[in-house]
């Protein structure tokens, strides 16, 4: 590949990334939510039974951005918290009725953004741009 290839692929890879930021954070203030916080509410979703602490580690975050997080999903009625049986400290997070809704219109939000983004694909053509973002993601 030549140098210009890799300055266009740069600028391309940054410019799809960019407009899916901008469309998921005004997607996602609609619902008074930051990405932060929508991620966080994805990630309970899948984890169950998870403690803060699995989120700190999972997003590579201090323990206070982590707790905060969980404190802002806590007011909204998102998740509820609760002391594990095995240590009082531990905080286990689970997502209350509203936060599994409001997970089903984050996932619906992001097909569509993705939708969007690919319509000009076909869908073996998405499966390949997903194996390729994967495994140039594995090493970065």
């Amino acid at each position: 590949m030549e140098t210009m290839e890799y300055i266009i692929l740069g600028r391309d890879i940054f410019a799809a990334a960019s407009r899916l930021s901008v469309k998921k954070t005004a997607d996602l203030k609609h619902y008074g939510l930051t990405p932060p916080q929508a991620e966080a509410i994805l990630f309970f979703e899948s984890h169950e039974r998870a403690r803060i602490l699995d989120l700190k580690e999972a997003f590579k975050i201090s323990h206070q951005s982590a707790r905060t997080i969980v404190d802002r999903l806590h007011e909204k009625g998102y998740v509820c918290v609760e002391a594990a049986e095995y240590d009082g400290r531990a905080k286990i997070v689970h997502l209350t009725e509203e936060g599994e809704k409001i997970c089903d219109e984050i996932k619906r939000l992001g097909h569509i953004a993705i939708e969007a983004l690919t319509t000009n694909l076909s869908e073996e053509e998405k499966r390949d741009l997903l194996n390729i973002l994967e495994k140039a993601l594995t090493e970065f």
